[in-house]
């Protein structure tokens, strides 16, 4: 037997933990890819859009953690959520192959994610208890500078952030039976790389909507924005909740303020707020994520 036969063999009976050995794979050498951007090819340098603080962690101050989190917090979640029946429930029954159900699942995975990430990105981690209390200021030391940093976080912010949005779109989508052995093993690795680019600190895609990785670097300089992922994401809820990043802080928030009347003001509020915004906006989480990192 081959060593890819014995792979799908392998994958078949265990989709978890194939999906956990190919997402670790993929991540880990994409991350060192982008490491290797940063440290040997200078001439990509022009596309590296947001760069480091003084304080910021590097990558193998970095390294322990993300170990951490995948293989004791991760690996865990997966095997209980198999064990309990909630995740590859589906495995074994006929895999969907027509042309709607390959649609259903490539539309309704990156929706079925980004709610619960909105929600708890948005209403714990970013609350006034939640910041300080789940360590959530420890991600946004990072500042988007390395790929590595996708993953660089608190225990509970990585279960809130990673864990559970990745979890209930693969419950949901096997429990419907919508969710091959191979789709159901490629939505981890899948998924993670839009994380581990929208980190990166590069910007290859500038203008492009779904590849531009501002919008999540808006995030993390503005910090009340864009709570939703950046890259490959639908990015439906932070249009309709009024926090999408438009270059300085919600724009929704500012025309409100403004009475919906003065449409050149609120680009000229929203531009100055983006060009002055490390200094005015809030200042108190900045200097405790540098302390984080420091």
């Amino acid at each position: 037997m081959s060593l890819a036969h014995a792979f799908a063999h392998f994958a078949h009976q265990n989709p978890n933990l194939a999906s956990f050995l190919i997402f670790m794979t993929s991540y880990h050498l994409s991350s060192f890819v982008f490491h290797l951007l940063d440290t040997r090819f200078p001439t990509l340098r022009p596309y590296k859009k947001y760069h480091s603080l003084p304080k910021s962690p590097s990558y193998h101050q970095m390294m322990a953690r993300v170990l951490l989190n995948q293989f004791f917090i991760l690996l865990p979640s997966m095997l209980l959520a198999t064990h309990l029946g909630i995740t590859y429930t589906t495995i074994y029954s006929p895999s969907p192959s027509t042309l709607p159900s390959v649609l259903a699942f490539v539309a309704l995975a990156p929706l079925l994610h980004e709610v619960p990430f909105y929600l708890s990105h948005r209403f714990i981690l970013h609350s006034s208890w939640g910041f300080r209390s789940l360590n959530h200021a420890l991600h946004h030391s990072s500042v988007t500078h390395s790929a590595l940093s996708a993953m660089y976080m608190s225990g509970p912010d990585f279960l809130l952030e990673i864990v559970v949005p990745y979890l209930v779109p693969l419950s949901v989508l096997s429990k419907y039976n919508l969710c091959n052995t191979a789709t159901c093993i490629a939505i981890l690795p899948v998924g993670a790389f839009g994380g581990l680019y929208e980190h990166s600190g590069y910007n290859f895609f500038e203008g492009i909507a779904a590849l531009d990785t501002k919008v999540h670097a808006m995030h993390h300089r503005f910090y009340n924005c864009s709570f939703a992922d950046g890259v490959g994401a639908p990015s439906v809820l932070d249009p309709m909740m009024g926090t999408a990043c438009t270059g300085g802080p919600p724009i929704k928030a500012i025309r409100r303020w403004l009475g919906f009347k003065d449409v050149e003001r609120v680009k000229k509020i929203t531009s100055e707020m983006a060009l002055d915004g490390d200094r005015k906006l809030n200042d108190s989480r900045r200097e405790e994520c540098s302390a984080h990192s420091g």
